[in-house]
């Protein structure tokens, strides 16, 4: 079990470029987060990460109360062997209203399909192809983020 003091959730895109594989770096694990607010327990993220057949598969379920917000996701993320994103569901309640998203990733541009309070839509938003995913909210991504993180080259 792993414990982390966290306060501020950010929602991001991070660009970084890697010319190495990255596949070696992860192995299949599990683990859990609790999240603190105001020295407080707020919350819990489980985790899991698995690999098969030369993909990553990253589950997270997390439950989040800071101040009168509350917050439920579960993410099942598929990533290829440079930590790509290939697909990515989501679904939870933010404020008691429940979400559905589910997102493909094709070339440069990531294909939403969300559902919300009865509603539908579909968008189409550009990417460039050394994205990775950093869904709000969620802190165990940010470990895929430093394992990719080239630090011979030190951000350059």
């Amino acid at each position: 079990m792993k414990k982390c003091f966290l306060i501020l959730m950010i929602l991001s895109v991070c660009l970084l470029g890697s010319s190495i594989s990255l596949f070696s770096q992860i192995t299949d694990e599990s683990g859990k987060f609790i999240i603190y607010y105001s020295e407080r327990e707020a919350g819990f993220e489980n985790y899991s990460v698995s690999i098969s057949d030369g993909k990553i598969r990253l589950k997270d379920q997390a439950q989040l109360r800071v101040m009168e917000m509350d917050f439920i996701v579960n993410m099942d993320l598929i990533l290829d062997t440079l930590f790509s994103p290939e697909s990515l569901n989501m679904n939870g309640k933010v404020h008691q209203e429940a979400y559905q998203v589910s997102t493909q990733f094709l070339e440069s541009k990531a294909i939403n399909h969300i559902a919300e309070d009865g509603d539908t839509s579909t968008t189409e938003v550009p990417m460039h192809e050394d994205a990775l995913m950093l869904p709000n909210g969620l802190f165990y991504p940010y470990a895929l983020l430093v394992k990719r993180y080239d630090f011979e080259k030190r951000g350059k």
